[in-house]
């Protein structure tokens, strides 16, 4: 039976995703006999008690409580007929009875899908539906997605999606598993055949995808579920996945480190930290001798990239970006106008100077062009905060919580890969994988061939500011004034180095050297075989550092900072 109820609801939506939008919306009370005709048009999942709905339903959404109501985008209006709005509820509803099947195999923690039912607006002329749960109070996270990512490192979420896999006969899976806790809502069921559950069921593809991606973990371990099915198959079924390690007991790790990119000819791999090598000369651990110092702009300097080994480009909170020829005393080539903000962000690639600007934009410049703009890429909804590129693909950051992949083909967007739940603020690039640092304290590691998520690293208490990388070593600071070394062989944190007194804002890699910049105004010098610090620059910059960037053919660190200022120092 219906239930009728008045509704408050808000005329702007609060949040949105691919495709739905949602709004906070209030009870003002529900008749639980109701007149309304309500055509009964879609059957709800035979395993639910109608009337224990209904009563639930009474219960939950009597006056004045707070729920969410999630209407279909008019991007998404042609594919959302009626009958869709009763298959998404129903497909929460299925989830809800998953959830306390997996309560009953008593994991460390159990787990609840809310209610969810379907509401018909008969006020709005014509009438329109929605979906309508109750409001979740608490810190919202995703720890899945619907296409394979990995959101977290959080083993009850990544169980679950499992263990619906296995006692479904590998039929289908449950994921995009978010919510407040364990507490989750707007989950999606991929099903071996396709059919049902909505415009989010991806098929044997979106069983695929969290296949590929999931790493068995405690709780996989504990429920009994078998470790050892990774990697689906065109059947649907699961393959052993060999070719990847298992490590700390029950966690199965991807195998990465033959698709990282090689280390350069004159490099040597060792083990960081490890004092395998031969010690740095006494004499030579002092500091760095600044052999030229200028003044590039009078606002902050922001970012340093190169062109050629040749030229030097520097961006400005000013909106330009200077390029300086080293080989004429540096003497001015060109300025880049046209950004409206500051440009935050740098780099290039063997065609093109890529800008990327707190006006959202991100520009595209030709150096075989006398430096022309001959593109404008402007998909962000936030200040552009890093960029990364190789010769197939720009990738670049944003407060928006995304890092989008541009093709560079034809200078178009190619994917967004939306999992961090904060501003993303480094880019790291290395073979076939991407490194993405945010404010939610998250690095998230990316195979590029999939663009998927294949791990995340957690460990640092503030903001994760910059990434390099060495071999098999990442390496990530942050402002919690510290510099973490991460081993990629099995992703283990193995040194935290606390490095400043404030906040680490940048570093570069050069050989045994690690080079870390900071708001406190220094520049220090590590030694990567022992970890000590060689040289220290109390007071490289007047301000605090904003970038550096090591000239491994001149042997020279380039760095900028706030105080508009490029230094160039040598040993």
């Amino acid at each position: 039976m219906p239930l009728t109820i008045r509704v408050r609801m808000d005329k702007k939506p609060f949040a949105e995703g691919a495709l739905r939008e949602a709004f906070y919306t209030t009870s003002l009370g529900v008749d639980p006999v109701g007149d309304h005709p309500f055509p009964d048009q879609y059957p709800l999942a035979p395993m639910v008690d109608l009337n224990t709905s209904k009563n639930e339903a009474c219960k939950q959404l009597t006056n004045g409580t707070r729920f969410v109501s999630k209407t279909y985008k008019k991007s998404a209006e042609k594919s959302a007929t009626r009958e869709l709005y009763f298959e998404d509820v129903k497909m929460q509803i299925v989830c809800r009875e998953w959830g306390q099947k997996f309560n009953q195999s008593k994991p460390p923690k159990k787990i609840e899908f809310l209610c969810a039912w379907v509401l018909e607006l008969v006020d709005r002329k014509p009438p329109i539906l929605c979906a309508i749960e109750p409001l979740l109070v608490g810190e919202y996270k995703k720890n899945n997605s619907n296409y394979g990512a990995v959101l977290n490192a959080r083993s009850t979420p990544q169980a679950f999606s499992h263990f619906t896999y296995e006692q479904s006969s590998k039929q289908l899976i449950i994921v995009d598993i978010q919510g407040v806790e364990d507490v989750y809502t707007d989950p999606q069921i991929h099903t071996i055949d396709g059919k049902g559950y909505g415009l989010g069921n991806l098929g044997k593809n979106g069983i695929s995808q969290f296949l590929n991606s999931h790493k068995c973990n405690a709780v996989c371990a504990l429920l009994g579920l078998d470790l050892s099915v990774m990697g689906g198959t065109s059947s649907g079924a699961g393959t052993l996945r060999g070719k990847h390690k298992q490590l700390r007991g029950t966690m199965i790790m991807p195998d990465i480190l033959t698709d990282l990119a090689k280390l350069p000819p004159l490099w040597k791999p060792f083990k960081v930290g490890a004092k395998t090598l031969s010690p740095i000369d006494a004499s030579k651990k002092k500091e760095l001798k600044c052999t030229q110092t200028i003044q590039a702009f009078r606002d902050r300097a922001n970012a340093i990239c190169f062109i050629d080994n040749r030229y030097l480009c520097v961006s400005s909170a000013d909106s330009n970006t200077k390029v300086y020829d080293t080989q004429k005393g540096y003497e001015v080539k060109t300025t880049l106008q046209g950004h409206k903000k500051s440009v935050e962000a740098l780099c290039s690639n063997s065609k093109y100077l890529f800008t990327g600007s707190a006006d959202n934009i991100i520009k595209v410049w030709d150096p075989k062009k006398d430096y022309a703009c001959i593109k404008t890429l402007a998909d962000h909804n936030g200040e552009i905060t890093a960029l990364v590129a190789n010769e197939k693909y720009l990738f670049s950051a944003s407060h928006d919580k995304t890092v989008k992949v541009w093709d560079l083909n034809n200078l178009g967007e190619n994917k967004s890969l939306e999992n961090h739940t904060k501003s993303v603020k480094c880019l790291c690039l290395s073979g076939r994988y991407l490194f993405s640092g945010s404010n939610d304290l998250m690095i998230y590691v990316w195979d590029l061939t999939t663009m998927t998520c294949v791990f995340s690293l957690e460990g640092h208490e503030e903001w994760v500011l910059a990434l390099a990388i060495r071999g098999n070593y990442l390496f990530s600071s942050s402002r919690d004034n510290t510099v973490k070394v991460w081993d990629l062989t099995d992703f283990r944190c193995v040194e935290t180095i606390k490095a400043h007194y404030d906040a680490v804002s940048c570093m570069v890699v050069a050989d045994r050297l690690l080079f870390t910049g900071s708001e406190d105004n220094s520049i220090k010098v590590w030694d990567l075989n022992d970890l000590s610090c060689i040289a220290n620059m109390v007071k490289s910059h007047n301000l605090g550092i904003k970038a550096l960037y090591w000239r491994d053919n001149e042997s020279q660190l380039v760095s900028c900072a706030c105080d508009g200022k490029l230094k160039i120092w040598e040993p």
